[in-house]
C-alpha cells in the first residue's frame, strides 16, 4: 500500500487485494489490539487516493466494519479528513476517494453519524456555493456514494437534495452537470415505491419552470428513473413518459436533447426482444408523431410477441398509442386499438392498470367513430382490457354505456356503445350479462325510440360475442326482437331485422326448437311487418339449415357461373331455358332434401305449409317475400301442396278462427287457391270441414270470428271453382250460406251474402228456392223447425244483405208474402228496410207494392191499429222518397198517382174505398214533395210540374 502507484491496471487489482485482506484481517483483530485497528484504518484512508475506483470502492466496504471499533475521536478526525478530501481537495481521484471514505464512515456508525458530524448540512451547503464548482461536485460525489453504499436507509435525505439535484443539472460546469447525472442515477437505483412518490411531485413541477436549465435539470433527473427497480419504474413510468414526450417540443434545443436522451435511457432498460428491436422506430414517433405514428404501429401490429411486455416497453408504446387513436385517419385508430386488445393479454395488470385512466376514455372515443370495422376494433380492445384486468378496475364502465343507450345520442353513438357493452359484459362473464338481460328487455319497449334502438343494436351483437353461451337467453330475447320488428320507428324496425338475422345465422343448427317455433307463429302476426320479416328470417333459417349462406350469395354465384361461362362461343355457353330451369329445381330439391334431413319430414311439411299460406297474405310485401322463399325450396308445387295438405288445412282452420281480419282473410285465400290448384281432391275434405267449424263454434257459443272466417273461405272456394264441382256440393252448401245469412254478426252475414251470389251465378234459382222462402217463413214463424233458433229480425237482415248483392233476383220473389192484404205490421217495416236497397229494381214492382198499402191503410185504420197504421205511412213515405231520387222511377209513380185519383162518375162520399184510395194517393203525393229537400225544391218543380 505504501509503493508507489504505477498507474497499470494490474498494480490496481493488487492494490485492490490488499486492502481487502488489511481489511479482513483488521476486522479479527482482539479488542485490545485497537492501536493496531487505528492503523489499519489509517492505511486504508490513505488508500483513498488510488486514482482507481474499484481500489476506492474496496477501502469504503473495508472503513464499515472498522468505524465501529474506532474512538470518538479518531472516527471524528477520520470524517474530517475525508470530508475535506471530498469538498476541497484539488484532484478528481482525491475528491472521489474521500466520498467513498465518507460513505464506508458513516455505514459502519450508522445514520447517527450524519447528524453528529453535521454531513448533510456541510454537502448541501457546498452543493449551493455557486464560487466553488469543486465543492459541488465533490457534495454530487458524497451524495451517489451515500445513496449507492446505504440504499433506502439514505432516502430520506435523498429526497430532500432533489431541489438542489435539480439545480445542479443546469450547472455551468460540465463535471459538476456529469456528476450530478451519477448522482441521480445512484438515487434512482435504490429508491423505493412510496419514495418514488415522494420525489416526482419536484421534479414534475420543475418542468413547468420557466428556466430552461431548470427544466433540462428535471428532464434528467426523471430520465434517471430508468434506473429505478422494476417495481419502482412500473410505478413511476406512467406519470413521468407522457411528461417528457411534452418536453419534446420544447422551444429550447437544450430541453428537447435532454428529453431524447431520457427517452433513449428508457429504452436501453427495456426487457422484451421484440419492443427493444422496435425501439428507434417508437423513439422517432415520440419525437415526430404527425409523420411516424402510422410507421409505428404498423411495426408494433407486425410484431410476434413471445415475450411479456415490461413497464419500460409500456412507457414507450402508450403514448404513441393515445396519440393513434386521436388521429383523423379510421385505419390508424384502428391499428391503434387492436394493439391495445392485444396487449392486454401480454402484459402484467399490475404494470397496465395505470393507464386505464388515459386509454379508456380514449378507446371509448374510438367506439362512436363512423367505420364499423374500426367500433368493431375498438369494442374486442375493451372487452380484452376488462377480461384481463377484471371488472373492479371499470367500476363504472357497463353503467356509462348502458347510459349511452338510454340517451338521445346519434345512432352511430349508440351503436358503438351496443358493440362495446357486448364485449365488456362478454369479458365480465355470463353472470353478468344474466344480471342484465331484464333490464335489457324491458328497454327494448322502452316509450322512446332511440332507447328501443340502442338496446335493440345490443342484441344483434350480443350473440356473436357469447356464441353457444348466448343459447340460453333466446327465449328471453326472440319476443322483444321479434317485437321490434313491428315498431313504428324505421331505424329499430332495422334494428330488429339485424338482430334476428344474428340469431338465426349463429343458432339456426344448434337452437331449432328455440327459433322454429317462433318464427313460424310469428308468420301469422297480426302486425304485417312482423309477418314479412318473419318470413325473411325463415328463409335465413332454411338456408343456414341446408348450408347456404343466403339466398342473394347462391343467386351471386349462379351470376357468376354465367358470366365466366360467357367468354368462350356464344352458342356453347349459353344456357337454355330448359337447362336453367333444370338446374333451378335440382337445387330446389336439394335444399329441401337437407331440409328433410336436418329437421325431418314433419317440421318440414310445417315449415312448407305456413309459407303456402303466406302467399295469399292480404299483405303484397308478405305475399312477394314469401313467394321469393317458396321458389328456392319448391320445385313443384301441386305435387308440394298434396304432401303438405294436412298441415296446411290445420294452419287455414286456425286462421278462419282468428280474431284478426288479415288473418281470416289469407286463410279464405288460401281456401280458394287450394282448391283452384287441387279441385275435387280438396272440395271432399274442405267442405265438410267448414261444415263441423261452423257446428263446433255454434256450440262454443264463441263469438263471430270463426263464421266470418268460414264464409270468407266460402267465398274464395266459390270464386276459384268451376261449376260442375259445384253443383256437385250445392246441396252441402247452401245449408251454410242460410244459416250465416241470418247470423247476428254483421260481418258473417256480408262474408255469407258475398258466398250466397257466388252461388247463385253457378248454380241458379235452385239457390233462391232454398234460401229465400226458408228465410220468408222465417219473418212470422219463429218455430219453424228448418230454422231452428232463428228470430224473425235476424231473417229480416238476411233478406237485406240478399237485396244488397242481388236485389234483382231477390226481389221479386219477397214481394208477393210481404204485399199480401193486409200487409202486417212486421211486413211493413220489413217492406221499409228492403226498399232502402233495392236500388233500381223498385220502378217495376211500384203499382204492385202501392196499391197493397193503401188498400191495407183503411183495413188498419178501421181496426183501431195505430201503431200498423203508422208502420204502413212510414213504409209509404220510404218508397216515394226513394222513388224521388231517381226520375225514371219517379215518372212511374206520378203515372201510378194519376191513376189512383181518377174518380169520374163516382160518388166519393158513397164509395169509402175510392175515397180512402185518393186520400192516400194525396198522402203519398204530399209526403213525395217533403223528400225534396230545400235545396232541391227547383229539381223538384221541374220534374212534378208537368204532374202538378
Amino acid at each position: 500500500l505504501a509503493a508507489r502507484d504505477r498507474g497499470t491496471a494490474a498494480h490496481d487489482h493488487i492494490r485492490e487485494g490488499v486492502v481487502v485482506l488489511l481489511g479482513r484481517l483488521a476486522q479479527h483483530l482482539p479488542e485490545s489490539e485497537s492501536a493496531r485497528v487505528e492503523a489499519a484504518a489509517d492505511r486504508l484512508l490513505a488508500a483513498l487516493e488510488t486514482p482507481s475506483e474499484p481500489v476506492q470502492s474496496a477501502v469504503s466496504q473495508c472503513l464499515a466494519p472498522l468505524a465501529r471499533r474506532l474512538r470518538d475521536e479518531k472516527l471524528a478526525a477520520a470524517v474530517e479528513l475525508v470530508m475535506a478530501a471530498a469538498l476541497t481537495a484539488e484532484r478528481y481521484a482525491a475528491r472521489r476517494g474521500g466520498a467513498f471514505g465518507l460513505a464506508g464512515l458513516v455505514k459502519g456508525r450508522g445514520l447517527a453519524a450524519l447528524k453528529k458530524f453535521s454531513v448533510v448540512d456541510r454537502l448541501r451547503a457546498a452543493s449551493d456555493d455557486r464560487k466553488d464548482a469543486r465543492g459541488r461536485e465533490g457534495a454530487l460525489f458524497a451524495y451517489e456514494t451515500l445513496a449507492a453504499t446505504l440504499g433506502r436507509l439514505f432516502e430520506p435525505y435523498a429526497i430532500q437534495f432533489v431541489p438542489s439535484l435539480l439545480a445542479l443539472f443546469g450547472d455551468p460546469s460540465v463535471d459538476v452537470r456529469s456528476a450530478a447525472q451519477d448522482t441521480a442515477r445512484a438515487i434512482m437505483g435504490g429508491i423505493s415505491g412510496h419514495g418514488v412518490k415522494l420525489l416526482l411531485p419536484a421534479a414534475l413541477r420543475a418542468l413547468d419552470d420557466d428556466q430552461w436549465r431548470t427544466k433540462k435539470g428535471s428532464v434528467e433527473m426523471l430520465g434517471a428513473m430508468a434506473y429505478c427497480a422494476p417495481k419502482q419504474l412500473s410505478v413511476a413510468l406512467p406519470s413521468v413518459v407522457p411528461r417528457i414526450v411534452e418536453v419534446l417540443t420544447d422551444t429550447h434545443a437544450q430541453v428537447a436533447d435532454a428529453a431524447r436522451r431520457a427517452l433513449v435511457r428508457f429504452g436501453e432498460v427495456i426487457h422484451n426482444p421484440e419492443i427493444q428491436h422496435a425501439v428507434p422506430t417508437l423513439l422517432a414517433a415520440l419525437d415526430d408523431p404527425a409523420a411516424k405514428t402510422d410507421a409505428a404501429l404498423r411495426a408494433l401490429l407486425f410484431t410476434a410477441f413471445v415475450h411479456y411486455i415490461d413497464a419500460p416497453s409500456l412507457a414507450l408504446v402508450v403514448p404513441i398509442l393515445q396519440r393513434g387513436m386521436r388521429a383523423r385517419a379510421a385505419a390508424t385508430k384502428r391499428n391503434a386499438a387492436q394493439i391495445i386488445g392485444s396487449m392486454a393479454t401480454l402484459t402484467d395488470p399490475a404494470d397496465l392498470a395505470p393507464y386505464l385512466s388515459a386509454l379508456v376514455p380514449q378507446l371509448r372515443f374510438v367506439l362512436v367513430d363512423p367505420v364499423p370495422e374500426t367500433r368493431a376494433t375498438a369494442a374486442k380492445a375493451l372487452g380484452s382490457l376488462v377480461r384481463r384486468l377484471r371488472e373492479e378496475r371499470f367500476p363504472t364502465l357497463v353503467a356509462d354505456l348502458v347510459a349511452v343507450l338510454k340517451s338521445d345520442a346519434s345512432g352511430v353513438d349508440r351503436a358503438g356503445a351496443a358493440q362495446g357493452l357486448s364485449e365488456v359484459l362478454a369479458g365480465v362473464g355470463i353472470a353478468r350479462l344474466e344480471g342484465l338481460l331484464p333490464e335489457i328487455s324491458a328497454n327494448c319497449g322502452s316509450a322512446r325510440a332511440p332507447v328501443r334502438e340502442g338496446f335493440m343494436m345490443l342484441l344483434v351483437y350480443l350473440p356473436t360475442t357469447f356464441a353457444d353461451d348466448f343459447q340460453p337467453f333466446l327465449p328471453s330475447v326472440l319476443p322483444a326482437v321479434l317485437s321490434g320488428l313491428a315498431d313504428e320507428n324505421e331505424q329499430v324496425r332495422a334494428a330488429a331485422l339485424r338482430a334476428g338475422r344474428i340469431l338465426v345465422a349463429s343458432f339456426a343448427k344448434s337452437a331449432v326448437d328455440l327459433l322454429l317455433p317462433e318464427l313460424l307463429a310469428s308468420m301469422h302476426h297480426a302486425q304485417w311487418r312482423i309477418r314479412h320479416s318473419s318470413i325473411e328470417l325463415l328463409g335465413e333459417f332454411i338456408h343456414r339449415i341446408a348450408g347456404v349462406s343466403t339466398t342473394r350469395q347462391a343467386e351471386r354465384e349462379s351470376f357468376q357461373v354465367a358470366a365466366e361461362g360467357s367468354d368462350g362461343d356464344d352458342e356453347e355457353a349459353a344456357m337454355s331455358d330448359d337447362e336453367e330451369e333444370a338446374q333451378g329445381m335440382a337445387a330446389s330439391v336439394n335444399l329441401r332434401q337437407q331440409l328433410i334431413e336436418n329437421l325431418g319430414e314433419d317440421r318440414c311439411h310445417e315449415i312448407l305449409a305456413s309459407l303456402y299460406v303466406a302467399r295469399s297474405d292480404v299483405a303484397a310485401m308478405v305475399r312477394q317475400v314469401s313467394f321469393s322463399v317458396w321458389k328456392t325450396v319448391v320445385a313443384n308445387t301441386p305435387r308440394t301442396v298434396r304432401e303438405c295438405l294436412p298441415q296446411i288445412m290445420d294452419i287455414v282452420l286456425g286462421g278462419l278462427a282468428a280474431e284478426a281480419y288479415d288473418r281470416r282473410t289469407t286463410a279464405a285465400r288460401t281456401l280458394g287457391d287450394l282448391v283452384h290448384k287441387l279441385g275435387e281432391a280438396v272440395m271432399s275434405r274442405v267442405v265438410p270441414i267448414l261444415e263441423t267449424a261452423l257446428r263446433g263454434e255454434a256450440a262454443g257459443g264463441a263469438g263471430g270470428s270463426i263464421r266470418h272466417g268460414v264464409f270468407i273461405g266460402l267465398s274464395e272456394i266459390l270464386s276459384a271453382t268451376g261449376k260442375a264441382y259445384i253443383d256437385a256440393y250445392a246441396d252441402a252448401m247452401i245449408p251454410l250460406v242460410r244459416r250465416g245469412l241470418c247470423d247476428p254478426d254483421v260481418m258473417v252475414r256480408e262474408a255469407a251474402a258475398g258466398a250466397f251470389n257466388g252461388l247463385q251465378q253457378t248454380v241458379g234459382p235452385r239457390v233462391i228456392d232454398s234460401v229465400v222462402p226458408p228465410l220468408l217463413n222465417a219473418l212470422t214463424q219463429t218455430d219453424s223447425a228448418e230454422l231452428e233458433g232463428i228470430d224473425p229480425e235476424h231473417a229480416l237482415e238476411a233478406l237485406r244483405e240478399l237485396m244488397a248483392v242481388r236485389a234483382n233476383v231477390v226481389f221479386p220473389v219477397l214481394i208477393p208474402t210481404l204485399t199480401a192484404v193486409p200487409i202486417s205490421l212486421f211486413n211493413a217495416r220489413a217492406l221499409s228496410s228492403l226498399i232502402q236497397v233495392s236500388g233500381g229494381t223498385l220502378g217495376r214492382r211500384l203499382p204492385q207494392i202501392l196499391m197493397a198499402l193503401f188498400a191495407s191503410l183503411p183495413l188498419h185504420h178501421a181496426a183501431g191499429e195505430a201503431a200498423a197504421e203508422a208502420a204502413l205511412r212510414d213504409t209509404v213515405r220510404v218508397i216515394v222518397g226513394a222513388a224521388a231520387q231517381d226520375e225514371a222511377t219517379l215518372e212511374s209513380l206520378m203515372v201510378q198517382f194519376h191513376e189512383s185519383v181518377k174518380a169520374e162518375g163516382v160518388d166519393l162520399g158513397k164509395s169509402r174505398v175510392v175515397a180512402s184510395r185518393v186520400a192516400e194517393t194525396c198522402f203519398a203525393l204530399g209526403a213525395m214533395c217533403q223528400s225534396f229537400a230545400p235545396h232541391s225544391a227547383a229539381r223538384g218543380r221541374t220534374a212534378m210540374g208537368a204532374h202538378v
